[in-house]
């Protein structure tokens, strides 16, 4: 939560090779029916229901070199899990940014975004004490490892809200280099 994913896929978006979707997160690779419950809004938009519709969101550069969105639900598990699985039967040869954020404020976020959008009442440090999902999610290597076990380290480029805000150009580049497509 506020990490950095929105200007960081603005920022890929730029790029003449890469096609970012529109909107940022179509969750299409999250089971319908745990996305309803977490995020009913983006359910309802339907992109989990037909692979053109999701296709389709990246219409606006058909000749680019990569595809991508910033589904930051993809590495909420336990609570949203199986995701990997279809990502790996859709593109196999997948790769990811992963951006991570100090992890204390990270988890603080993630409870105001949940105050602010899904009428989380409780403080907040009960809230974390009770509720395991605030601390799952920052809990950065446990995410990650699935995507690890199935794609290698090596599709994934990580990389923190930190290095992005203190020096996006740099931080950009180096994804864009990483990817293959021209830095500059």
């Amino acid at each position: 939560m506020k990490s950095g994913t929105t200007t960081l896929h603005d920022l890929l978006a730029e790029h003449p090779d890469i096609s970012m979707s529109e909107p940022k997160e179509p969750c299409y690779f999250v089971d319908p029916d745990v996305l309803k419950h977490f995020w009913p809004e983006m359910w309802r938009m339907g992109y989990w229901k037909d692979e053109q519709a999701y296709q389709a969101l990246f219409s606006g550069k058909p000749g680019a070199k990569f595809f991508g969105e910033s589904s930051t639900d993809y590495t909420k598990r336990p609570k949203i899990s199986g995701v990997v699985e279809k990502i790996a039967a859709y593109s196999p040869e997948a790769r990811f940014v992963y951006i991570m954020r100090d992890p204390i404020e990270r988890t603080l976020s993630h409870y105001w975004h949940m105050v602010e959008h899904r009428g989380e009442q409780r403080v907040a440090l009960d809230a974390i004490i009770q509720d395991s999902h605030y601390r799952e999610v920052s809990h950065y290597a446990y995410q990650l490892a699935p995507y690890i076990e199935r794609f290698g380290r090596d599709k994934i480029h990580a990389l923190t809200f930190e290095e992005l805000k203190g020096d996006t150009l740099g931080t950009v580049r180096a994804v864009y280099d990483w990817l293959g497509v021209d830095p500059a």
